[in-house]
């Protein structure tokens, strides 16, 4: 009985430090990735702000072949939104909530129970096309395991960003626009 209750302590104890250092982590979580686009901004402006598009690019659309997408209100401007349901990443919305064109997007991000995010896009003229900034920010609050996981953010967002970015740049150079 002894050991099993040394066990027991020593499990408690563990916990406990876990949860503690928990309170240590950041709570506020930015994550950003840049890449330069041969393309104009106007040109990447209407790949970014336009969520008909997000398909062609969007580093989940390709992990997830399955998920059902729903694209409401005015493309290009504030209100345009897009939800989702997918059995891989969960459901969730987002929706441009300003955009000064060819410029900057701003989005929000509501993932349901696990939170929401804002996320952003500066198109930036660089030479030989566009410098584009994809950024993501989020407050994990006071749950210890939100923070564990935030730890996490800057290889899983900063890893789908690159390849999101990657696949923009391939998709503005094969449009037309």
């Amino acid at each position: 009985m002894r050991i099993l209750g040394k066990v027991l302590v020593g499990i408690i104890v563990a916990g406990a430090a876990l949860v503690a250092i928990a309170y240590v982590l950041p709570r506020q979580v930015e994550v950003t990735r840049t890449a330069t686009l041969a393309a104009p901004p106007e040109k990447v402006y209407a790949h970014v702000a336009d969520f008909s598009r997000w398909q062609d690019w969007s580093p989940w659309a390709a992990k997830d072949p399955e998920m059902a997408v729903e694209i409401t209100g005015d493309p290009l401007a504030p209100g345009h939104a897009m939800s989702w349901e997918s059995g891989e990443f969960g459901d969730g919305s987002m929706k441009i909530t300003s955009a000064a064109a060819p410029r900057r997007v701003d989005y929000a991000l509501d993932f349901g129970g696990q939170g929401s995010a804002e996320s952003w896009m500066v198109l930036t003229e660089a030479q030989g096309g566009t410098q584009v900034t994809w950024g993501f920010h989020t407050d994990l609050g006071m749950n210890p395991v939100s923070r564990w996981m935030g730890v996490m953010f800057e290889s899983w967002i900063g890893g789908d960003y690159e390849a999101g970015l990657a696949k923009l740049a391939d998709a503005v150079t094969k449009d037309g626009i």
